[in-house]
């Protein structure tokens, strides 16, 4: 078929296989930059989320003095006995309100307290 084509015919066929072969690279490169910014998205993602699957404990020895009798023990009483023996191994944390109170052992007085104090 292209042998009955004019040298202009030829030209612009030339010009229109060079144009696709470019718009293909231009896909391809695309394609690899969106897969680029997936894959720094995933590993940043990855590594703030490493923190999730650690796990911290402290292992505190409660004096029985502090806590009562299992029979008579709230949770209030066992709150502040861990507490206490918390500030004593880091008391360096006593300014650190964000420590120890966390809307879960606050108890819902204190939840209702704190939305009044809000408005």
């Amino acid at each position: 078929m292209t042998d009955r084509l004019s040298p202009a015919q030829r030209a612009r066929l030339r010009n229109r296989y060079h144009a696709e072969r470019r718009f293909k690279l231009y896909g391809q490169i695309a394609i690899g930059i969106a897969v680029s910014f997936l894959a720094i998205m995933l590993i940043s993602i990855g590594l703030r989320a490493t923190s999730a699957f650690s796990r911290h404990m402290v292992v505190l020895q409660l004096d029985p003095s502090a806590v009562a009798a299992p029979a008579d023990l709230s949770v209030s009483d066992l709150n502040l006995a861990v507490r206490g023996e918390f500030l004593g191994l880091y008391p360096e944390l006593a300014d650190e309100r964000s420590v120890f109170t966390h809307p879960a052992s606050r108890g819902p007085a204190a939840d209702a307290s704190h939305a009044e104090s809000r408005r």
